[in-house]
Parts: C-alpha cells; sequence; structure tokens
C-alpha cells in the first residue's frame, strides 16, 4: 500500500512538473505529452479556473488610480464567460476544425495544451495587481508593455502546443487557426440570436400569463 501511495505521489509530482516545465520548454513539453502523455485533466482544469480567478483579482484589487470602473459592481458571470467560456470553446472550436483537416490532436490534449499555456497570464495578473498598487499612473505604459510581453509569451506556447499535439506545419496550423476564429464568431452569434431568440419567447409568455391573470382576476 506504501509502494502505491508513493508511486501515485510521484506520478502527480511528475504531472505538476510536466505543466510548470511548459513555461520554459514547450515545445520539447507538449511533443513529449503527445508521445507518452503526461498532461493532466485536473491540473488543466485547476489552470483554467485560477485564471478565471486571478482575473477577478486583478480587476477588483488593481490600484485606486488604475481603475477603470467600480470594482465593487464587477460581474463575477461575465468574467467567467470571458476566460473559462473562451477557453472551452476555443478547444471546441479548434478540435472540430482540426478534425476535419486530418489533425491528429483529440478533445482532450487540445483542452489540456489550451489550458496550460495559459500559465503566463496567470502570473501576469498576479503581478499586474501588486505593480498597480505600487506604480504611478504615469508608468501606466511599463504595465501595458508588460502585459502586451505575457500576452505574446502565451499566444506562443499556446501556437507551439496546438502545432505538436495536432501534428501540423505553421502554415497549415494557420490556416486552421483562422477556421477556428471564424467557427467561434459563429458559434457566439448563432448563440446570440438564439438567446435574444428565447428572451423574446420569455417575455411573450410572461406577458400572456399576465394578462390571463387580469382577465381571470376581473372575471372574478
Amino acid at each position: 500500500q506504501n509502494i502505491k501511495y508513493l508511486k501515485k505521489k510521484i506520478t502527480i509530482h511528475q504531472k505538476i512538473k510536466t505543466a510548470i516545465s511548459v513555461l520554459t520548454h514547450p515545445a520539447d513539453t507538449f511533443a513529449q505529452m503527445k508521445l507518452k502523455g503526461g498532461g493532466s485533466y485536473i491540473i488543466a482544469v485547476i489552470i483554467m479556473f485560477l485564471y478565471y480567478i486571478t482575473n477577478i483579482i486583478s480587476t477588483k484589487y488593481k490600484g485606486f488610480c488604475y481603475a477603470t470602473s467600480d470594482p465593487t459592481s464587477i460581474n463575477a458571470f461575465l468574467i467567467l464567460l470571458r476566460s473559462v467560456g473562451i477557453v472551452v470553446l476555443f478547444s471546441l472550436c479548434y478540435w472540430a476544425v482540426s478534425t476535419v483537416m486530418h489533425g491528429l490532436g483529440k478533445i482532450g490534449e487540445i483542452f489540456i495544451c489550451v489550458c496550460y499555456s495559459f500559465q503566463p497570464l496567470i502570473i501576469a495578473n498576479l503581478i499586474y495587481v501588486v505593480l498597480t498598487n505600487v506604480m504611478l499612473p504615469s508608468e501606466i505604459a511599463f504595465l501595458d508593455l508588460f502585459m502586451t510581453i505575457m500576452m505574446g509569451y502565451t499566444a506562443f506556447i499556446l501556437c507551439i502546443g496546438l502545432m505538436k499535439i495536432s501534428d501540423y506545419e505553421f502554415g497549415k496550423f494557420v490556416g486552421v487557426s483562422v477556421l477556428t476564429v471564424a467557427g467561434i464568431v459563429i458559434v457566439l452569434f448563432i448563440g446570440t440570436v438564439v438567446f435574444l431568440l428565447l428572451q423574446l419567447l420569455w417575455n411573450f409568455f410572461i406577458t400572456v400569463f399576465q394578462e390571463t391573470y387580469k382577465i381571470i382576476t376581473f372575471g372574478g
């Protein structure tokens, strides 16, 4: 039993080490994940929700001089859609497009790849909160540059990872990425239309119910 526990502990440690190594050796790490596994759904989900939480923290607790809106009125659900929602939607759309384009990436591998790639933004959000509370507003250009670099590095890791997972050359990867973005736009458009139609339908039923209630009450 102790041996099993030790093996499980070593496996967990190795999976955490693999996730962190994406920051410094993305190409080698994702290539090994594709060949030998090593990715973890649990770690991927933890990273995804850490990204969500740090987005809330960076919005709510950034320095007063840098606040562009009332930090007490943040919409946690909207932030959830912009973080977790985008990760899930991108993973699904990329998987759908890459499947048609003969990509070798499985939906689980793509999801893990996307989540692992967001680690720089988690670090950036935390550093951003600290810096906005100690730096002057005149130094905002430095913060913008810092966040741009971290977003660029996140995009770099994501591109490298998806290329390795899908076994694509750069040219084909660009084409699949463009189609993925187009797919996301289409899904968002359809989702918005469906939401508006459901809202109209709901309002219609509410109106019918209210009018029926008035008629019954008046008749009574």
